[in-house]
């Protein structure tokens, strides 16, 4: 049966120290770094007051901020069907922690900040849209128009929860629209895009 180790030797100061006053390192047989804590600390200092200790703690601190290079190539990788599985995977496995952290952000002064900001981008970006989703939904609402959840999807025939405006949001077809399900409305949101 081997004996525990319970002392060890840094060789750099020659004092003989407990095992817990060593860093712990998969390297080395014994599982911790040949120096103990307080010679590594010391070495590190010393190390950080040369000049190149100093620019290489200089670049690191610099690299949390990404060049546009690669925030370009890491953009092009989010757009790929590889990338897009595993971010859909990824959203399906922790749905509840994300939507606990959506919310919590969304109550903090940024978060609040950021929501205003996109949604006002939306209504800008979407005015038309916007107009003739109302104008359909007063039609609904003062009874010149059947509730889309009363018809039949135009493209399966399930239960329809929307209205398709299939000619587009200029005023004139306003009321052109047609009842879909979600997942129809959503397939013929990806195929406009």
């Amino acid at each position: 049966m081997a004996k525990s180790i319970i002392y060890k030797t840094c060789p750099k100061c020659q004092q003989t120290k407990y095992l817990s006053e060593f860093y712990k390192s998969k390297n080395t047989i014994d599982g911790h770094h040949g120096w103990c804590k307080l010679c590594c600390k010391q070495a590190v200092k010393a190390y950080s007051q040369t000049l190149r200790g100093r620019m290489i703690k200089q670049a690191s601190s610099h690299r949390c901020y990404q060049k546009p290079e690669t925030k370009e190539a890491k953009r092009k990788y989010q757009q790929t069907p590889t990338a897009r599985a595993y971010q859909k995977q990824y959203r399906e496995k922790h749905k509840k922690k994300i939507r606990a952290y959506l919310k919590n952000y969304r109550n903090t002064e940024k978060g609040k900040r950021v929501c205003n900001a996109s949604e006002q981008k939306y209504r800008q970006e979407n005015k038309l849209k916007r107009q003739a989703k109302t104008r359909v939904w007063n039609f609904i609402h003062n009874g010149r128009m059947k509730p889309a959840s009363d018809c039949i999807c135009f493209y399966c025939h399930r239960a329809a929860r929307d209205y398709h405006h299939y000619l587009g949001y200029e005023r004139k077809h306003w009321l052109d629209v047609i009842p879909v399900c979600r997942i129809c409305h959503k397939a013929l949101g990806k195929s406009i895009a």
